[in-house]
């Protein structure tokens, strides 16, 4: 029988015979099966054997955290990042995993981690206030609760708040200085603040502690691009696609830079790329206009001007510069 048909079983039939088995029944049995569906991934059966363990004992607050994880673990499946707004059947299961967090807190609240764990929520649900009330409170219980920094960093991050979001990440790295996604953090940060220098050191920061993933070399490239440090910036590009052959901004960041660099023909080549990956990019075929101007081709950069207002009507720049150009064809 195939082993994970097999684990299956074996979870199906202990949890019909602890069902049988009311007289001598206790919650941490039921706990125990739901952290072993936590573990393998299997969610929904988490929850069900946590809710039975809170049935069987109300006043344990850890089962209430443990079923609001499994539950943003089956939200964080649909989800990639933060949105405005959720479907319905999304948006009820951030509203039970608050609620449990906040049974929890009632039950204990001195527990650091469901504040913590309940600031992620609020976050998700773009409830601000919330989430650093929390988040406050999570580090008041327990001040070097490295990943509350990390999480508080990023919010204050999403909210334009860059001198906080950095004495966040800086806590961060004072607690574990081997700490990598802290270091990358403070590069995107130091980026959007025109810091380009000293992003540039914490990206290497990144690099010196082993983690040299495809984002890094991107974040560290875009920083040299700012610099106008060009060859630099293509070397990390470069180094960025090979690690990540699909992420088409590296190559839409190469084709720029070439574009600055007078190279248009590696220019256009990178842009080619770009689009092939993602056909319907309208920053790349934006990009790929402004180089065939560059080139005085102006029919080339007509063509993706009304492309990208194919794709998207509302791009701006792009009609003021196609409208730019049909007025000098006249």
């Amino acid at each position: 029988m195939n082993r994970f048909l097999l684990a299956a079983l074996l979870f199906t039939i202990s949890f019909a015979a602890i069902a049988q088995n009311t007289p001598a029944q206790t919650a941490q049995q039921y706990i125990d099966i739901g952290n072993r569906f936590k573990d393998s991934g299997e969610y929904e059966r988490a929850i069900e054997a946590f809710s039975e363990a809170i049935r069987l004992d109300p006043d344990n607050w850890e089962v209430y955290d443990k079923r609001a994880y499994a539950k943003m673990r089956i939200f964080f499946t649909d989800i990639i990042e933060i949105q405005l707004e959720y479907t319905l059947e999304q948006s009820e299961l951030l509203d039970s995993a608050i609620a449990d967090h906040t049974h929890a807190i009632r039950l204990n609240p001195n527990d650091s981690h469901s504040f913590a764990n309940r600031a992620v929520v609020y976050s998700y649900k773009n409830e601000n206030d919330l989430a650093f009330a929390d988040y406050d409170r999570a580090l008041e219980l327990e001040p070097d609760m490295l990943h509350v920094y990390h999480n508080r960093g990023k919010q204050y991050f999403n909210q334009g708040d860059f001198e906080k979001a950095i004495e966040d990440f800086y806590r961060a790295v004072q607690i574990n200085p081997n700490h990598p996604e802290a270091y990358f953090l403070l590069g995107y940060v130091y980026t959007e603040m025109d810091e380009y220098r000293n992003a540039i050191i914490e990206f290497n920061q990144v690099i010196q502690l082993g983690h040299k993933s495809y984002n890094v070399y991107y974040g560290r490239g875009r920083a040299y691009a700012f610099l106008e440090e060009y060859e630099q910036a293509i070397a990390d590009f470069t180094q960025a696609i090979m690690l990540n052959a699909a992420f088409i901004y590296s190559y839409i960041s190469m084709g720029t830079v070439y574009s600055e660099m007078g190279n248009y023909e590696r220019a256009i080549e990178a842009l080619n790329h770009a689009i092939g990956l993602e056909p319907d990019n309208e920053i790349a075929y934006y990009n790929r206009a402004v180089v065939y101007d560059r080139m005085e081709d102006s029919p080339k950069a007509i063509a993706d001007l009304l492309k990208v207002l194919e794709i998207d009507s509302s791009f701006t720049e792009a009609r003021e510069f196609l409208d730019r150009l049909l007025a000098h064809l006249d």
